[in-house]
């Protein structure tokens, strides 16, 4: 998928967003899984009252009270998501369309932290999924040239789509 229309599926799935809560999962030391993490870092920059960037790593169970009580409308979850894609492979999933895909590799499975959130929060929950390429081992983050790639264009969209929804500061 490209850019712009990455962006635009992504305004489309967000609108009437009134907060955001944007949250990176994966394990640092596990390759592509790290590309999660990584993009709420590289993210953590943009600033608004209505958006909330979190690192969860492993354990995004562990944040449920922080974002109760910044109650958002809308959740977007990032997380190496094996689809069978080309590695680097970019793609937005609704929680409803989780159920085929893999467990993850994380202590709560994908789809089960999905449902717990919407049902919680009462908002609405997107996946922005990245296809792994390679999740071995390692003893600091690394991603493979294509999800590095993948990398960029998730987080350019994710940004993209977050101005055309106007809720970054100026």
């Amino acid at each position: 998928m490209h850019k712009e229309e990455l962006v635009a599926k992504l305004a489309e799935k967000l609108r009437g967003v009134r907060k955001l809560a944007v949250l990176g999962v994966g394990n640092e030391l596990r390759g592509d899984d790290a590309v999660g993490p990584l993009l709420a870092r590289r993210i953590k920059r943009l600033r608004s009252p209505k958006l909330m960037i979190i690192d969860c790593g492993v354990a995004p169970e562990n944040y449920t009270g922080i974002l109760r009580r910044f109650r958002p409308s809308h959740v977007v979850v990032v997380d190496a998501v094996d689809t069978g894609s080309p590695p680097g492979t970019v793609e937005v999933f609704e929680s409803c369309e989780l159920v085929g895909l893999p467990l993850s590799t994380h202590k709560v499975p994908l789809r089960l932290l999905a449902e717990y959130l919407e049902a919680a929060l009462r908002c609405k929950l997107l996946v922005l999924g990245i296809q792994p390429g390679t999740l071995g081992f390692t003893d600091r983050p690394s991603l493979s040239r294509e999800v590095e790639e993948g990398l960029r264009l998730a987080e350019e969209a994710l940004v993209g789509a977050l101005s055309r929804l106007n809720l970054l500061c100026a």
